[in-house]
Parts: C-alpha cells; sequence; structure tokens
C-alpha cells in the first residue's frame, strides 16, 4: 500500500499565446489502500492530473510523492503504478491468459510463477473460465474485468483507473461497481478512479475529490460532499438541490444554529455563521416535506416555507413536485410514491425540513 502526496501540482499549456492550466495547483494526499475518486464534468482536468501521477505526462510544477519519496520525474516503468485505460486498450492478438501474463513476464517473472499470477487474478475478476479467449470474443463487461486482472497482475503500489465503466450500457454499468470496489478492495492497492458519473462516486468511493476548472473544489466522504457541500457548484454537480438567497440575521455560537432571512421566509440551518453575511441556502429535495397547507405536522419541523404546487410527476418509485415558494423560487420535493397525501397542481403547500438538512453555503 502506498501513500500519494500531490503538492501544488499543476500542468499549463500554451493557447493563443496564453498560458492555460488544465490543472492548477492541486493538492491532495490519498491514503495506504485508498478508494480515491476524481470527480467532475468534461474538462476539468481530472485525467490530465491521473495520467501525471502515472507519469505519463510531466508537470508544469509541483510534485508527486509515493511515501514520501518525490516520484515527480520518475519513469513510468519506475513508479510502480499500473492504469486501466477507457477503452481498456486489451492486446487482440492475445488470448486473455496471455494479456494478463505480460506485464509479469515483462518483469522477469518465471514461468511457473507467472501461471500462478495468471490463475490468481483471472480467479480474482471470475474470468479464469474465458483465459483462452481473445478479446473480441468477450463482451464489454468481460473485457474490463481481463484490463483489470491485467493490471492488478503486475502487483502495483498504485492502480490508476480513467472512466472504465464508461463504455459499458447502463444496466452494465449499474452491475459492475460493485464488483470492480469489491476486487479493487481485495486487491489492497492504493487506487485513484476517474469518472464524470456521480453515481459511480458516491456509491463507490472511500473518498472524493470533486474538480472544477483545474482545481479541486472538495474532499471528502461521499456523504460529506453530498450532504455538506462546499459551494453551489459542489451542490448542484452532486444532484439536484433547491437554493434560495438570504442574509444570516442571527447564530447561536459554535456548533449552534443560525436563522437564515430569505425572500420567501426564515431558514434554521445546522452550525454557526459570520451575523450579516449574505448567504445561500441549499436542501437536497429529498429532504423536503411536503403537506397541506393547513396541516399542523409543520409544526415538528425548524423551517416552513409556504409554496403553491406548479407540477407533480409520477417517476415510478417516486413522485417529485416542483413548486413556486412566495418569493417565485422553484424548488422540487422527491418522496416515494404510494405513501401520504398526493397534491394537485395549483395547490397551496407547505415545504418542510429541520436545521441539519440545510447547508448554508456563504
Amino acid at each position: 500500500m502506498t501513500r500519494i502526496e500531490l503538492r501544488n501540482l499543476t500542468k499549463t499549456y500554451s493557447s493563443a499565446g496564453k498560458e492555460v492550466a488544465a490543472v492548477d495547483n492541486v493538492v491532495a494526499a490519498i491514503e495506504p489502500g485508498e478508494f480515491f475518486f476524481l470527480l467532475g464534468p468534461s474538462g476539468c482536468g481530472k485525467t490530465t492530473l491521473l495520467r501525471m501521477i502515472a507519469g505519463l505526462i510531466e508537470p508544469t510544477r509541483g510534485a508527486v510523492l509515493f511515501d514520501g519519496v518525490d516520484v515527480t520525474w520518475t519513469s513510468v516503468e519506475g513508479r510502480n503504478t499500473a492504469m486501466v485505460f477507457q477503452n481498456y486498450a486489451l492486446w487482440p492478438h492475445m488470448t486473455v491468459g496471455q494479456n494478463v501474463r505480460f506485464g509479469p513476464r515483462m518483469r522477469g517473472m518465471k514461468s511457473d510463477k507467472c501461471n500462478e499470477v495468471v490463475q490468481r487474478n483471472l480467479h480474482r475478476v471470475q474470468m479464469v473460465d474465458y483465459a483462452a479467449r481473445k478479446p473480441n470474443q468477450l463482451s464489454g463487461g468481460q473485457q474490463q474485468r481481463v484490463a483489470l486482472a491485467r493490471a492488478l497482475a503486475a502487483n502495483p503500489a498504485c492502480l490508476l483507473l480513467d472512466e472504465p465503466l464508461s463504455n459499458l450500457d447502463a444496466r452494465l454499468r449499474l452491475h459492475m461497481r460493485g464488483q470492480l470496489r469489491r476486487i479493487v478492495k481485495e486487491s489492497g492497492a492504493t487506487t485513484i478512479y476517474v469518472t464524470h458519473d456521480q453515481k459511480e462516486a458516491l456509491s463507490m468511493a472511500d473518498r472524493l475529490a470533486v474538480m472544477d476548472r483545474g482545481g479541486i473544489v472538495q474532499i471528502g466522504t461521499p456523504q460529506e460532499v453530498y450532504h455538506r457541500p462546499a459551494t453551489r457548484f459542489v451542490a448542484d454537480f452532486m444532484g439536484e438541490a433547491n437554493f434560495i438567497d438570504g442574509r444570516i440575521a442571527s447564530t447561536t455560537g459554535p456548533g449552534g444554529v443560525t436563522c437564515v432571512v430569505t425572500p420567501a421566509g426564515r431558514i434554521m440551518a445546522g452550525g454557526a455563521c459570520g451575523g450579516g453575511d449574505a448567504a445561500t441556502c441549499c436542501v437536497r429535495p429529498e429532504r423536503v416535506a411536503i403537506l397541506g397547507a393547513e396541516d399542523p405536522l409543520s409544526n415538528r419541523y425548524d423551517s416552513v416555507l409556504h409554496a403553491a404546487v406548479e407540477a407533480d410527476t409520477f417517476l415510478g418509485e417516486i413522485r417529485q413536485y416542483v413548486c413556486r415558494l412566495d418569493d417565485d423560487t422553484r424548488w422540487k420535493v422527491t418522496c416515494l410514491s404510494g405513501l401520504g397525501e398526493t397534491f394537485p397542481e395549483g395547490g397551496k403547500v407547505k415545504l418542510c425540513f429541520n436545521k441539519d438538512d440545510v447547508s448554508v453555503l456563504a
């Protein structure tokens, strides 16, 4: 297991006579054995960052350290990393077994030991019965597992995965998430995984870094990043979110309660913020309860906003309402289908939530 440190890692390119930063001053630490995700929209710099860690791209400045040793200018071969590319890059003229054998053989491993490594890693990815087949005889999911077995056969200290599930259909991607996480965690390798898919990151990562315009905006566990976004970009990128702007009226001190005054009403939020500051409140749609305009159960909640239902959409297992607040802000509410009262379009409702459901974005 290897600890990876990124110290002010930067990569710039010249464009129209100007320096453009593809990766900008990235600082991060990935712990030994951690399954760490780089998540962000297309063009945010995540693949460039991964390739600098691998040694495939030289940084403009900054450093990459493995277990405290500076490997910034160390060759790809000298870093003991293995990479799985988006297109898998399997050799089409080789069988599955030969593809997996290639790395250990190039490192001078003896034949009997090679056979053992091949069998162990094909067993790990449940592909032992396919050892004699060529890549063109495999499905996309099977090719992905072979590429992973080939990477693990090199016994890397660090495993680098560049959107390995993106070429699979939606159903197979969902199936492969659990398998891939199991294989990676069993290997013990420190793993960095690049994706633009929020669901992949939320369901698989130990921790994740959200990237935007070349920089890291927030690092945390999936739960921390989803429920406590640091910025409006993170909140919006990680999933549907309701926002309303206001001003902090009062706070009860560290770890206490903050009152934010908005055009639609007062909102109570957990934690302390600076008084008088402008702020944006963020609440996830699934954290909002929708009640009838006269329902006394609203008294159980810390915050209640009055609204009118604009749209009611049935989505199978869930129902989603779009509601217009008193200040004309639109909020979404998501609830399970078939539970509780339904509300007609045009009906008056209360949107209710508690202080711990609110993130205050200053």
